[in-house]
């Protein structure tokens, strides 16, 4: 489905200055948009490069990803977003993962065929978190730096926004999940 009104940004070095500049633009009702700058400016050694465009767009999950380019003059991008999804400690989520999907940026929670979802976290206590999908190949994960483990349950801090990642999709798979929060003892 098109997202009107995302936020398309690309940042580029255009001169000696190591500060790349940001160029951005918006997305039109079909969801395209066209982005014009300058072209930018490498060393004369530089065979490859990768830029990273980003989007976002209040209600979605911020994307960035690292693009090759290849010195033409032009470099095709088409993120898919995903909406944000939050839900409280104790309840439960069903959704679709889609292989388009992803989230984050490359220093960050950075993921493809991945929906995020935020578990807030009213009081101190273990969460307990139940996951099922339509395929074997789809799992969950905690972001990349956090080093608690899903194989028992989790300790919680009143006020927490736990991240996990329904990762995997190389189809869109349908997943459930299920928490339940039991008082710090």
């Amino acid at each position: 489905m098109p997202v009107e009104g995302a936020t398309v940004c690309i940042y580029i070095p255009l001169g000696p200055s190591p500060i790349p500049e940001a160029r951005c633009t918006v997305t039109s009702a079909d969801g395209r948009y066209l982005l014009l700058t300058d072209r930018p400016v490498f060393p004369g050694n530089v065979t490859a490069v990768r830029l990273a465009p980003s989007v976002a767009k209040e209600g979605f999950e911020p994307r960035q990803s690292m693009v090759p380019w290849d010195f033409s003059n032009f470099m095709t991008w088409s993120p898919g977003l995903q909406r944000v999804l939050r839900m409280e400690a104790g309840g439960f989520i069903e959704g679709t993962v889609y292989p388009q999907e992803g989230s984050g940026s490359p220093d960050d929670d950075y993921c493809e065929g991945c929906k995020r979802i935020q578990i807030a976290v009213r009081q101190a206590g273990e969460l307990a978190i139940r996951f099922s999908a339509e395929r074997a190949d789809l799992r969950l994960a905690l972001s990349q730096y956090d080093r608690r483990s899903l194989d028992a349950p989790i300790p919680v801090q009143a006020g927490e926004t736990l991240l996990v990642l329904v990762t995997g999709s190389v189809v869109a798979t349908r997943f459930e999940l299920s928490t339940s929060l039991a008082s710090a003892r």
